[in-house]
């Protein structure tokens, strides 16, 4: 896909996955699915099951969305396995892959019976700890204008959908296609001078946002395929999701003129539909996904048509 805004393929799964990715699971086995299986579980009511799959995907060294953990210690605690929830977020807490703020606030029945547990106020401290850690080693003005970015990234996205095919959608194609171009100089700049900001150095949501202007920036070609580098030398902890490295690989693929290889790229049709992209063995390609936390392709163009309301092929 061109330039539909994350955050509107993210919405569908916003109840599931406490901001998670964007999909449906299957009812493939755990060693099989994964994170995915996870979410299954989830829908179904069973919270034991979401939480051991979790529990497993972790052990497994699984690639597991931005707060899988969380959601996993929701589970554990709804299923009433309180110690496996505080110590599984104890364990990730140092990274900053549980985000504080839905830790301490988020709505749920889990989370809510996790802060009335007796080990709630000690967690919650240590909690409160390795954010200020984590704060006091980030870059807080880069962080700050990758997240500004970021942000007017998904604006002028939201506009052209909004805008339809309305009078209204040159206009905002043109905008959008102006913010991604200060975007990409802007990060091309930045890049030169201190090289891929990872999470180390911007956080978790600092890198997600980076992540996501090298992804909108296809009128640069090279620099996407320049950053992608950068990405994949980076540290472990410091490399984007690795969906979102999955997404960027398609892209740069097409972009030489090769098939993609995760099937996260479609193109809308003049009939309105979309379709996929050209993509590398496409029998292996659900594996594939599998192996980076994306969705099975049917739950993706099912979710993709239920979002954006076309026939997705």
């Amino acid at each position: 896909m061109r330039w539909w805004p994350e955050r509107a393929i993210r919405r569908r799964a916003a109840s599931l996955a406490l901001g998670g990715l964007a999909a449906c699971a299957g009812t493939a086995a755990a060693e099989d699915a994964g994170f995915m299986a996870a979410l299954q579980a989830r829908e179904r009511g069973d919270m034991a099951g979401c939480g051991q799959l979790v529990l497993e995907a972790e052990r497994r060294g699984t690639p597991l969305p931005p707060n899988g953990e969380l959601m996993g210690a929701d589970c554990l605690a709804a299923a009433g396995r309180f110690d496996e929830a505080l110590a599984l977020i104890d364990r990730h807490l140092a990274s900053g892959r549980i985000d504080v703020d839905q830790l301490r606030e988020r709505e749920s029945a889990g989370l809510a019976a996790l802060r009335a547990h007796a080990g709630w106020p000690a967690l919650a401290a240590r909690a409160q700890d390795a954010a200020q850690a984590l704060a006091a080693r980030l870059d807080g003005p880069l962080r700050a204008a990758l997240l500004e970015r970021a942000q007017r990234d998904q604006a002028a996205r939201d506009a052209v959908v909004q805008a339809q095919d309305g009078p209204g959608r040159s206009a905002a194609l043109n905008a959008m296609a102006a913010v991604d171009r200060d975007n990409t100089a802007w990060l091309r700049r930045r890049l030169a001078g201190v090289g891929w900001p990872g999470a180390a150095r911007v956080g978790q949501d600092g890198t997600r946002a980076a992540w996501l202007l090298v992804q909108h920036a296809d009128a640069d070609p090279a620099f996407q395929r320049e950053a992608l580098a950068a990405m994949e030398r980076a540290a472990p902890a410091d490399r984007p999701d690795p969906a979102h490295l999955a997404m960027l690989t398609d892209r740069v693929l097409l972009a030489e003129g090769r098939p993609q290889r995760y099937g996260s790229q479609f193109e809308t049709g003049e009939d309105g539909a979309m379709r996929l992209r050209p993509v590398e063995d496409e029998a292996g390609l659900d594996a594939r996904r599998r192996e980076v936390g994306l969705p099975p392709m049917a739950d993706y163009r099912r979710m993709l048509s239920e979002t954006y309301g076309v026939p997705v092929e």
